[in-house]
């Protein structure tokens, strides 16, 4: 064997276990109708890559989101109005109809466009040559688009069902973005308010950022659109650190935390769009010998004007040469085991791993221009995003790269995140990829001529791997609210094709391409609602749509456990597009949200039934995986082990009589061993059908009379969310558990939680132990404080005390609430930083005073919870405040011995302005000085 190491590139990666979803694609059943088939069985893939596999947009089928159902009853979002709300729209792609502005032609169906920026009617992207200028003509393809570009399989056949979710509703396209790539509130405002005058059906926003609370600086905007029972979709989030680091709770994005607003989750879909790759000689596959392979995410449309890889691919001087490169480890030290990683046990052993490119080929016989197949060995599989091996890769100059990764999974997450777009990429799928490397090293180890690929025939749909298909996205962001309500509030394929602009079209990954597919439903719902000659549905568009559509959303199977996700990721489930357009049975509440100061809670069901014939449904219980915040910081806030809600009043039998409503009692209970945890608890009540063939077993097409099954989630905790620092208070703080004491003390001593700083500089930060003292000649400093909150707190205010703790001087303003803290990060307590000012206790008039230079100040701080929504629906009022100096933190931190319970809560008003001596807190100041 001929190994030439002609280079070798080495970089260094650190890598500690990994994660993986568990569930199952269900087989898609080939036949005209539409089958409800549940079957565990995965989708076969052979020779004929297009048995069974569904549909382009959202690859869903009728398994997933039933999209392609409710599609086949005649509804396309004719006569709506979906309004997207973004970086611009090319409106004149060819998947709205070749608009133009002043110029709309028969198959235009822009409705409308608009500037917020310019005031003016041209809503095109600034450039279209950027991402950030492509997401809006993307986001809008999904929802409405009527893709006349077809993707042609290997015979010159379109593939099915290739068309936006509501295909032909009308498009309002809205630019809402400046020239940093921000949406000013000004801007979204009057987004907004043009929506309203409009008269929009469905607004989509897939655009945000993270807020304690929703960014007010488009409230108005937000409330008016909801106060006219405009129907909006909103981008949960995308949180990219969750994948190295863990998710983050309470990290919906705003506006999509805005209540009245569907908060949309990205879901993996079935299938992505990929390409036929024809090499020159058959090789031995996993499904016999080929030389008709398989690469993921490359989609050519019938004008050859799109592709992943467009346009270099559709100009490829074939046929060429493919050449072997492999990416594997060259030397492998151990390393020493991290704290974290010893105190969480991880499988995998922290290791350094040096990987570097093996050329398995002369390099006199490589040409600039040629094919390069570059296999990852699976140590190395992280390194396809390393900067250095995309600037060797450009110095080789290929025509073209091949990815042969370690598994489908490896590969298809990256194709979708991709964004190396000089070099054209194919990614194989992985047993293609195998065989082809294999192959390719036998033929240079016998000095055969190499193998060359002859041609790119066609498109077509590549399964997405069974344990991924149809489960959340680890990048999607995570709930719940601010106040513990639910969010996000359904969940929706992710990972779609749609249109760029200049007339292309490529698959992009992430909660915005969500939010539209959502969109999308809903604007075929309403097309319904008005073939039904429903002019305003009882309680409004907001509150049907809703009702309907978190009734019948599928809660998501978590692994190989028997629960759920949460709806903390998923919110009511997976849309299920069919059911909840045709539904005559609906629940109310559609959410559960529980009071967190009991163990025990009753609610109240309202099961109303508008059809012509009786209805009858067995009650269940379907729990949720629970999540533990004291270890979410540590990234084990799923917990399958955990114990969970009991549900009571279940497993019986319902029957609500046709256009009657039946009123049901249900109990949730925290047992004990789940009260002793601090844990965010939720799941689902279910309603099943009676006699309803089970889903598995049934091969009858939907049908507006199949028996739908109706879940409603619930949420609450294991303990009160509505104070601080009571022994039944929810944790607040990351606690040190035993097995990370050293850790989380080596952690608050590197950057204790209070920082003094120069306001104007923002230098020299340092803490403080012995409280603080203004020097004459310098600048007010500002200060901020840190720390590790597991979860919001409604306000945080700092009261300033004489150097000796006798006195009591004053408080703060309110400085605002403050964010739970992300996976091993501090967050900072309140944004930007505190000037000093303060309101003097007692003060007849409300002045605040600027602390004085030369005197010496005393800091505590006065943290207040947040009322749960639960709670506030059960007429609680808001908790007292906790009451603490900065060391006191840090100890209990520090010390797991040390608890919350120790720290001192306050009972003073809400203006925290303490008792009438203004000395609160002296009897016990002794153990609380600095």
């Amino acid at each position: 064997m001929r190994l030439l190491l002609i280079a070798t590139v080495v970089w260094t990666f650190c890598f500690s276990g990994t994660h993986a979803a568990d569930h199952a694609l269900n087989a898609v059943d080939a036949a005209e109708d539409v089958v409800l088939n549940d079957s565990d069985a995965p989708v076969a893939v052979a020779a004929a890559w297009q048995a069974a596999v569904p549909s382009l947009i959202g690859a869903d089928g009728p398994l997933l989101t039933q999209v392609e159902a409710a599609q086949r009853l005649g509804l396309s979002g004719k006569d709506t109005t979906v309004c997207v709300i973004d970086t611009g729209v090319d409106i004149s792609h060819p998947n709205f109809g070749a608009c133009s502005e002043g110029i709309r032609g028969r198959a235009c169906r822009v409705k409308f466009g608009f500037d917020a920026e310019s005031d003016s009617r041209d809503p095109s992207p600034r450039r279209t040559d950027t991402a950030e200028a492509g997401h809006g003509t993307h986001v809008a393809g999904i929802a409405v688009g009527g893709f006349p570009d077809k993707l042609l399989d290997a015979a010159g056949k379109p593939l099915p069902y290739q068309r936006g979710v509501a295909y032909e509703a009308r498009l309002g396209a809205l630019r809402a973005v400046n020239k940093d790539g921000a949406f000013p509130g000004e801007y979204m405002n009057r987004a907004l308010h043009k929506t309203i005058r409009e008269n929009c059906d469905v607004n989509n926003l897939s655009l945000g950022s993270f807020n304690v609370v929703p960014n007010p600086s488009y409230r108005q905007g937000m409330e008016e659109t909801a106060a006219a029972d405009i129907l909006t979709t909103a981008a949960a989030g995308n949180d990219e650190g969750a994948i190295t680091l863990g998710p983050r709770l309470f990290g919906t994005a705003s506006p999509a935390s805005y209540p009245k607003v569907f908060a949309v989750a990205h879901l993996q879909n079935a299938a992505n769009p990929g390409s036929l790759v024809e090499i020159s000689t058959p090789i031995s596959t996993s499904s016999g010998l080929r030389n008709m392979l398989v690469a993921i995410q490359r989609a050519d449309t019938q004008t050859s004007l799109a592709s992943l890889c467009s346009p270099s691919c559709d100009s490829l001087p074939l046929p060429m040469n493919i050449h072997l490169v492999r990416m594997g480890a060259q030397q492998t030290a151990p390393a020493p085991p991290s704290l974290l990683a010893a105190a969480l046990g991880s499988v995998t052993a922290t290791a350094t791993v040096q990987c570097g490119l093996k050329m398995i080929f002369e390099a006199s016989e490589y040409k600039k221009g040629q094919a390069l197949l570059l296999h990852f060995e699976p140590e190395c599989k992280f390194y396809h995003t390393a900067p250095e091996l995309w600037q060797y890769l450009r110095a080789m100059s290929p025509a073209l790269v091949l990815m042969a990764m370690p598994s489908d999974n490896d590969a298809h997450a990256g194709a979708l995140y991709y964004k190396n777009a000089q070099i054209p990429v194919l990614w194989m799928r992985s047993d293609d990829g195998r065989a082809l490397a294999e192959q390719l090293a036998f033929r240079d180890a016998r000095s055969m001529p190499p193998l060359q690929l002859k041609s790119l025939p066609g498109a077509t749909l590549v399964p997405v791997p069974d344990e991924q298909a149809g489960q959340p996205a680890a990048t999607s962001s995570m709930g719940p609210a601010f106040d513990l309500s639910i969010k996000p509030d359904i969940a929706a394929p992710g990972s779609l094709y749609s249109s760029l602009p200049n007339s292309t079209y490529q698959t992009w990954p992430g909660t915005s391409m969500s939010s539209p597919y959502m969109a999308g439903v809903l604007a075929l719902w309403k097309q319904h609602m008005h073939n039904l000659e429903i002019e305003q549905p009882p309680g409004g568009w907001i509150n049907a749509a809703f009702t309907a559509f978190k009734n019948t959303a599928k809660p998501i199977k978590y692994g190989n456990s028997s629960l759920v996700w949460p709806p903390a990721k998923v919110g009511a489930g997976m849309v299920q597009a069919f059911s909840g357009i045709v539904t005559n049975v609906t629940v109310t509440p559609a959410e559960l949200l529980m009071k967190t100061d009991g163990t025990h809670q009753q609610f109240t069901l309202s099961v109303t039934n508008a059809g012509w014939s009786d209805a009858s449904y067995t009650l269940g219980h379907q729990p949720a995986v629970t999540l533990l915040l004291t270890k979410s910081w540590y990234n084990q806030a799923f917990d399958a082990a955990a114990p969970t809600a009991v549900a009571t009043g279940v497993e019986r039998v319902v029957k609500v009589p046709a256009r009657s409503t039946k009123v049901v009692k249900v109990g949730i209970t925290i047992p004990p061993e789940l009260k002793a945890l601090d844990a965010i608890v939720s799941g689902y009540i279910t309603l099943t059908p009676v006699g309803a063939t089970p889903p598995s077993a049934s091969r009858q097409p939907l049908s507006t009379s199949t028996p739908i099954t109706l879940s409603i989630p619930y949420q609450g905790t294991s303990k009160d969310y509505s104070t601080v620092g009571t022994p039944n208070s929810l944790a607040l703080f990351v606690p040190a558990l035993p097995d990370l004491h050293a850790l989380a003390a080596q952690l608050i001593s590197d950057k204790p939680p209070l920082f003094v700083c120069d306001t104007a500089q923002r230098s020299g930060c340092a803490y403080s132990p012995d409280g603080v003292t203004i020097a004459a000649d310098s600048p007010i400093p500002g200060f901020m404080f840190a720390s590790t909150l597991l979860r919001p707190l409604a306000d945080v205010k700092i009261q300033l005390w004489s150097s000796d703790w006798e006195v009591h001087l004053g408080t703060s303003a309110s400085l605002g609430p403050a964010p739970a803290s992300s996976p091993f990060r501090r967050t900072y307590l309140f944004e930007g930083s505190w000037d000093g000012s303060y309101l003097p206790v007692n003060s007849a008039a409300e002045v605040f005073v600027p602390m004085k230079t030369g005197e010496k100040y005393r800091v505590k701080l006065e943290l207040w919870p947040v009322l749960a929504a639960g709670d506030k629906l059960a007429g609680r009022k808001q908790g007292q405040p906790m009451i603490f100096t900065v060391n006191e933190l840090i100890v209990m931190l520090a010390d797991p011995s040390k608890s919350a319970s120790t720290i001192q809560v306050a009972s003073i008003g809400r203006d925290g302005r303490g008792g009438r001596d203004g000395r609160e807190g002296r009897r016990d100041r002794r153990d609380r000085r600095d």
